[in-house]
């Protein structure tokens, strides 16, 4: 399984960032038939992606809500979850302060 996270806990900030991360993704022909088998619809994967699609592969928030998500996909019956923290280009900062704060939630 694998997830981004967005610090922003404003929804409109988090899906900016979100769309610009999956961007890449959404042309990839595996990623799409993936989520297309999955329920999203061409809708779901038009464009820069509907907030149904983006709400689904991002979590967001601060720290303890994004590891609430992140152990929903462990009960769910994950056995490993990779994270890629999602902000600003060049923020390092931010990525740094994202994974920091998971690590000790």
């Amino acid at each position: 399984m694998r997830g981004s996270t967005s610090a922003h806990s404003d929804a409109s900030k988090a899906r900016g960032l979100a769309r610009e991360e999956m961007h890449r993704y959404m042309t990839m022909t595996n990623y799409r038939n993936n989520w297309l088998r999955i329920g999203f619809t061409e809708g779901d994967l038009a464009g820069s992606g509907s907030d149904r699609f983006l709400d689904a592969m991002v979590l967001r928030g601060d720290a303890e809500t994004i590891a609430r998500g992140l152990r929903a996909h462990f009960d769910a019956g994950a056995d490993q979850v990779c994270i890629q923290p999602v902000q600003a280009e060049g923020d390092r900062e931010a990525r740094d302060r994202t994974l920091k704060a998971l690590a000790s939630a």
